[in-house]
């Protein structure tokens, strides 16, 4: 029943104990462990003890980390009040949703409340799809986006000249990759995903579906212009002067003109299109964990 054994359940009742004055650890198995205050420093690792002197803060969380089977990667946290009653723990002090419709943070601090251990949420009204992005102090030193798309293409070896006209679907990979596939096998629903702290992560999506979907088109922040195509089984010139826009491209024979340099030599060329879907306002609770 303790840490190790159910490494799924990171908020625990009685670490924080006495006159929350010292943590009582129930992480049998653990060689290591360290302690901060939420919002604080880490201590040094110690060896693993039952019993840890700390002199816990009145309502702000204590999280743990401990070490054990060669991993660092159990957790727990508790939070007391003077009382000694319960309060949330989390990983972060404060949490705040930022985007579009409060000029992210300009025209409202989107601080999120606290509705559950490791759990914030703020309600959005939303008719259209808003960018967004998550962060636990007023600037954004650091912040929470979504692993961006990146698409794994095995092809054929570049020495093979075919290579340069060849175009196999991609694998992708990503926030957007990774909440279809668990959402196609029942592990999740349509309004869970996954955030990434990544420096290169890009923006969230709020919308007034209510849901953790993106737009099936999104606009991109850098203008694309028109680059090469390869073909694919089935298509051809005639496919590319006919077919239009499909999945978010539009394609069109390469003319030459300046507008399709970035073509290339290419004679099939295309370039994203966009759209944003509206609908009815709705209010929608964005929830977010700030520990898995």
């Amino acid at each position: 029943q303790g840490v190790i054994a159910q490494p799924g359940v990171q908020e625990r009742p009685g670490l924080i104990c006495g006159n929350i004055d010292r943590l009582c650890h129930t992480a049998a198995g653990s060689s290591w462990l360290r302690i901060r205050n939420v919002g604080g420093r880490w201590t040094e690792w110690r060896a693993y003890e039952a019993f840890s002197s700390w002199n816990a803060t009145p309502g702000l969380g204590v999280l743990v980390q401990y070490h054990a089977e060669s991993s660092a990667s159990f957790i727990a946290g508790d939070c007391r009040f003077k009382d000694l009653q319960r309060c949330y723990a989390s990983w972060h002090r404060f949490m705040f949703l930022r985007g579009d419709w409060n000029a992210w943070g300009k025209s409202g601090y989107g601080r999120m409340q606290q509705v559950d251990h490791f759990t914030w949420a703020a309600n959005v009204t939303a008719k259209t799809f808003m960018r967004a992005k998550f962060a636990p102090e007023p600037g954004w030193a650091k912040s929470y986006g979504i692993h961006p798309d990146r698409e794994l293409i095995y092809g054929l070896p570049t020495y093979d000249p075919r290579s340069k006209i060849f175009e196999p679907e991609p694998y992708m990979s990503g926030a957007e990759a990774s909440r279809k596939w668990m959402v196609a096998r029942g592990q999740w629903s349509e309004h869970q995903s996954i955030a990434s702290g990544a420096d290169f992560a890009s923006d969230i999506w709020v919308s007034h579906l209510c849901n953790a979907v993106p737009p099936l088109c999104p606009p991109s922040k850098k203008e694309v212009g028109w680059q090469c195509h390869g073909y694919r089984q089935g298509q051809d010139l005639a496919w590319c002067s006919s077919v239009g826009s499909v999945d978010c491209n539009e394609y069109m024979a390469n003319d030459g003109s300046k507008e399709m340099a970035g073509c290339g030599s290419c004679d099939c060329c295309k370039r994203q299109t966009a759209e944003l879907p509206q609908g009815p306002a709705k209010v929608c609770c964005v929830l977010f964990n700030d520990l898995l």
